[in-house]
């Protein structure tokens, strides 16, 4: 995913909604995000990098859902 499919997928969202990132869809767990970093390598191609941040618990089976998980 390009960073401006991120922003087109986010624009119809909610700007005051918590951004969290689901991960391991076999143990399917919530995390808050801590940091935004882009890196700017040698490359032409700059990456960003969401990191995580606290633990928020087990993702909600309406997200799973949505996820195809």
């Amino acid at each position: 995913m390009k960073v401006s499919d991120l922003i087109s997928v986010l624009e119809d969202c909610d700007p005051d909604g918590e951004v969290r990132l689901a991960i391991q869809p076999s143990y399917p767990f919530e995390l808050a995000v801590d940091r935004v970093e882009e890196i700017v390598g040698s490359d032409p191609d700059s990456v960003v990098y969401i990191s995580q941040g606290r633990s928020v618990g087990y993702l909600s089976g309406e997200a799973r859902d949505a996820l195809g998980w």
